[in-house]
């Protein structure tokens, strides 16, 4: 869908250097675009069923974002609540396919 695509034009934007910052603050501000793209991505990501996914992206949010706390600590809560929301659909998938092994054995 278009969202996907524009966010990985984002990341892809910012991997071949399309979007070039002016120094230290910009910088900061390209970290936290990255971030919160990650983090769309891994909400897209939970929306969809793709839960390893999501707890992947959803940590890459989190590490960038602790990188840039000048600019992103408004949004760390966020990042935080979509990661534990990741690790706790993935736990019940897990449990989920532990408990169908068990039955079937």
């Amino acid at each position: 869908d278009e969202s996907a695509r524009t966010m990985k034009d984002i990341l892809d934007m910012v991997e071949n250097g399309s979007l070039q910052s002016q120094g230290n603050s910009d910088d900061y501000q390209l970290v936290l675009l990255v971030a919160v793209t990650y983090h769309n991505i891994a909400v897209h990501q939970l929306t969809v069923g793709r839960i390893g996914d999501a707890c992947i992206s959803s940590q890459n949010a989190r590490r960038l974002a602790r990188l840039c706390l000048s600019v992103s600590s408004r949004y760390i809560h966020n990042f935080e609540a979509t990661h534990k929301r990741a690790l706790s659909e993935l736990t019940s998938v897990m449990e989920k396919e532990q408990n169908k092994d068990q039955v079937v054995t």
